[in-house]
């Protein structure tokens, strides 16, 4: 059996960008990137603000204490976004 050489996958970074459109707004480009990724820090905001810290298990002081900071980020980055608009 032959073996086959497999440097040659498939890899995301070796296709060409396709321009992003949203059919609802009819915008393209670098606008639904931005809206895509707001959409995104909102989500990842909101389950942030649902999780429930259980102190009694270790290490979840820390974990709390990491969301806290990656959701002041998340608001931050949002921020930015917004007053680059």
């Amino acid at each position: 059996m032959a073996v086959r050489d497999c440097s040659l996958r498939y890899s995301a970074a070796n296709r060409s960008r396709v321009p992003l459109r949203d059919v609802a707004t009819h915008r393209s480009g670098p606008e639904v990137d931005r809206d895509s990724l707001i959409r995104h820090l909102r989500e990842l905001i909101a389950a942030l603000d649902a999780r429930v810290p259980h102190l009694e298990r270790t290490g979840e002081t820390r974990i709390a204490d990491d969301a806290k900071a990656l959701r002041a980020k998340a608001v931050e980055r949002i921020a930015a976004f917004d007053r680059e608009r």
